[in-house]
């Protein structure tokens, strides 16, 4: 084009308007005869319109970007219409034009469109553009004008934090990554490529790139995140080396250096390419090295695993002992304290000794003292009573009754269990029964349980409330005649579930409890199933009071969880590259390590501009002249400012919490200088964490959020979690979402109930009744005491106990017969002993 022409064209860009037809799945026509512009950059889309021409009901001109903005992808009816580069670069200049303006809905409404079928031909057809051979300039121009939206897009912080959006970004990046990854070796050797050829003309400004190179690795890291194939594809340790030599150590890039650190761990690279050079002052310590014959894990050992749970891998191994493990006779695999013997080395070596050595602390106990019960069991089975012993943490509950299933929304699958009444609470009056439960705090909510029988299965299981939550309703002016009669359902349902709750202490003969699956299989629910409605007198309820599953699951499985990422805070301190090198030198702060970057300190000396570089030279008199921080504070604060990891100790009353108030204050005062993210404050109890936030909030910090529930802090009460989280009014895809997540679920719940009502009715107590009055007459009357006896008097029951119940448990175990009569022989049925009892229920 003639180069006055192409003059002429800029100048009027302002007065020539897009063309209409353009942006459509069509196309325009005339081409470049065409008047109006064709060019997408600088032009915004033109408002929407409605039938009647006039503009759109939508009031927020992001609303309108948005709706233009679906517009441009091809109509569902012309598969074989594929984008071009213009209307690539359209596309994704306009997308990031909608998610820059932080509507979370609007972006939401993006990632939605870019999972879909148009948006994913506009990714798969922008990776097809970058298969041609193009160098240069233009190489640069399709990064800036395509490439670098498109990562701007897909790694937006909100967008990738978000679980909502979890599916939808993990369909973008497994579309990216491609069969076998081709196409994200395309994308990213090209990108590569296009950054080094950036940087070697010297044609962008520094601002630039430095957005380009922290998208890059982000989207570079999710991909191999995302698909663990990846980590084996050659084409990224050389996209990885490109990227990381061209991310300037001068720069402040510690986002996309972090993530460069976290990508040299998945592809395992150890320490070949090194990110980061700093001088060694440290020390060569030579340790004390013993050799220990030990017996490793898994099929390392030369006798086979111990059992089923018995692996080399860590994120193999189940929290929750299993059957087999329970009866492993053999020792259990723990390593030594030497990193050099154990069966893994650096970062896996460190995860695998912490994970093992935790879970033998919280678990091996509990494994224990269950393999004792079973052994209990086989000896003596149902002889025993409740039996406690201090020394194994357990309390055993005997005559265990699987009454019926159950579904919650939340929880899962459930069970209801009766057992018989432990021999000294049998005789109590039924409040003083009740304060007996309460006080000795047996089987609370959240309790850990585990149901074990003679023959060794084990099923573990958590205490579940047996109240149900009362509904709420919504006050409404003018309420109808169905509103009301809804309302009252849902209160009868309610009372009904009540009623029917399992309790401890009703039941002079019997409790019940309701219980909650930690470990689900096939073989358990089958013997569940099979044992519903009889007494199993070879089988225990184990109680483990004082050991709460969430004090150690999580942890456990953040362990597995770091052994997939190959990721840990700090690995560079507690897994060196370099296990030899001795002391490990603790460095700088990476947002510290820029050029020229300096803490401001002026929120500890008054107000008064106070700068302090870790590297450089302090005017100590200066600080100590403006603070009202002793001279001991005053050095915890910068050493603890200059080092990435620092432990300030002390007895109490030195001002620990004053000093950690100090740091905090500093670091929000210096959170846009170094790019700092949230900062997590943990204590050991509630009532330190309070008095910490509550001194930041006295000191004016705003933005603070109380994790957790048992906060006693009235300054604290409108920033705990659930309160702020109550306020935050959802978007319209997050309200969609969820209402239809409520209703699926809600529906899934309905045809399971279906299912175990059924599955329940096959041996419960009704059921039981309906078939003696159908073919034991005789002993339905015994039992329901339908008709008066000889003596014209009528048993009766309390109301709140089913008779079938009382009549298993009202006799003691001990009480036996001699006469070796067939059990359906016997005729009166309250003569029988417990055990005889039981024998003739489950025939």
């Amino acid at each position: 084009m003639d180069a006055s022409i192409q003059a002429r064209i800029s100048s009027n860009r302002n007065n020539i308007r897009m063309c209409k037809f353009f942006s459509t799945a069509q196309g325009c026509r005339f081409g470049q005869k065409c008047k109006f512009s064709h060019d997408a950059d600088g032009f915004s889309p033109s408002p929407a319109r409605n039938r009647n021409g006039g503009t759109s009901s939508r009031t927020n001109a992001t609303s309108d970007a948005l709706y233009n903005w679906q517009r441009l992808i091809p109509l569902k009816n012309l598969p074989n219409r594929f984008p071009t580069e213009l209307e690539l670069r359209h596309f994704f200049q306009q997308a990031w034009l909608i998610v820059q303006q932080e509507d979370h809905n609007q972006q939401q409404k993006v990632i939605e469109t870019l999972a879909q079928e148009g948006g994913l031909r506009f990714i798969r057809s922008l990776i097809d553009l970058l298969e041609v051979d193009v160098s240069g300039v233009r190489n640069c121009d399709i990064l800036r004008r395509i490439i670098f939206p498109f990562f701007q897009v897909i790694s937006h912080a909100d967008i990738l934090s978000s679980l909502l959006l979890e599916n939808h970004v993990g369909t973008i990046f497994n579309i990216i990554h491609g069969p076998n990854g081709n196409r994200a070796a395309i994308l990213f050797s090209f990108t590569a490529s296009a950054i080094a050829s950036t940087f070697d003309n010297n044609i962008a400004e520094q601002e630039y790139m430095d957005d380009v190179l922290t998208a890059t690795t982000t989207v570079l890291y999710k991909v191999i995140d995302i698909n663990q194939t990846a980590q084996i594809n050659d084409t990224f340790v050389s996209v990885f080396e490109i990227i990381t030599a061209y991310t300037p150590e001068d720069r402040p890039l510690v986002s996309a250096r972090q993530l460069l650190t976290k990508i040299k761990r998945r592809l395992n690279l150890g320490s070949e390419v090194p990110l980061y050079k700093a001088p060694s002052t440290a020390k060569h310590v030579p340790t004390a090295n013993f050799t220990i014959t030990e017996d490793p894990p898994g099929h390392l050992s030369r006798y086979g695993p111990r059992h089923d749970n018995d692996h080399q891998d860590i994120r193999k191994i189940k929290i929750l002992p299993t059957a087999q493990e329970i009866l492993s006779a053999r020792q259990e695999y723990l390593p030594t304290a030497d990193p050099a013997a154990g069966i893994l080395h650096g970062l896996a070596g460190l995860l695998d000794r912490h994970f093992r050595l935790h879970r033998e602390d919280q678990i091996g106990p509990l494994r224990d003292a269950v393999h004792n019960e079973v052994k209990m069991l086989r000896q003596i089975r149902a002889e025993a009573n409740s039996r406690a012993d201090p020394g194994l943490r357990t309390i055993a509950y005997q005559d265990v009754q699987v009454n019926r299933f159950m579904i919650d929304k939340r929880r899962g699958l459930q069970l209801v269990l009766d057992f018989a009444q432990p021999k000294q609470v049998q005789k109590m009056a039924e409040h003083h029964r009740k304060l007996w439960w309460e006080e000795g705090r047996f089987l609370q909510v959240d309790s850990l349980v585990c149901l074990i029988t003679a023959e060794g299965h084990a099923t573990f299981f958590t205490v579940s409330d047996p109240v149900p939550v009362m509904p709420r309703f919504r006050a409404k002016q003018d309420p109808s005649s169905d509103d009301e009669e809804r309302e009252a359902i849902a209160v009868a349902d309610y009372e009904g579930k009540v009623d029917l709750a399992p309790s401890l202490w009703k039941n002079k003969d019997a409790a019940g409890v309701q219980l909650t699956f930690l470990t689900t299989d096939v073989e358990g629910i089958t013997w569940f199933s099979e044992k519903l409605g009889t007494v199993a007198t070879d089988c225990s309820l184990v109680e483990f009071p004082g050991l709460l599953l969430p004090s150690f699951q999580p942890t456990l499985e953040a362990l597995q969880e770091m052994m997939t990422t190959n990721e840990l805070p700090f690995a560079n301190i507690l897994a060196p590259d370099d296990a030899g090198a001795g002391e490990v030198e603790v460095l700088v702060p990476e947002y510290a390590r820029v050029p020229n970057f300096s803490f401001e300190l002026n929120t500890l000396t008054n107000g008064k501009s106070l700068q302090f570089r870790p590297d450089k030279e302090f005017d100590h008199k200066l600080f100590a002249d403006n603070t009202q921080l002793d001279e001991a504070q005053q050095t915890a604060v910068l050493h603890a400012l200059g080092k990435s990891i620092a432990l300030i100790q002390g007895p109490p009353g030195t001002g620990k919490s004053y000093t950690g108030v100090a740091m905090i204050k500093t670091l929000l005062g210096n959170r846009e200088r170094g790019d700092l993210g949230p900062i997590i404050c943990v204590t050991y109890t509630n009532h330190a964490l309070d008095q910490l936030l509550e001194k930041l909030v006295e000191d004016g910090v705003k933005q603070i959020i109380r994790m957790g529930s048992r906060s006693k802090s009235e300054v604290l009460k409108d920033v705990i979690l659930r309160v702020v989280a109550n306020k935050v009014q959802r978007t319209t895809t997050e309200s969609h979402e969820l209402g239809k997540t409520h209703s699926e679920m809600d529906d899934i719940v309905r045809k399971i109930e279906t299912k175990l009502t059924l599955l329940n009715q096959i041996s419960s107590p009704s059921s039981t009744k309906q078939y003696l009055l159908a073919h034991a007459l005789s002993y339905h009357e015994q039992i329901y005491q339908t008709s008066a006896d000889e003596d014209g008097f009528t048993l009766v029951e309390n109301s709140r106990n089913d008779p079938l119940i009382a009549w298993l448990y009202g006799r003691r175990a001990n009480d036996t017969r001699d006469d070796h009569a067939k059990i359906m022989e016997w005729k009166d049925l309250h003569s029988l002993s417990k055990s005889e009892r039981f024998r003739l229920y489950r025939q």
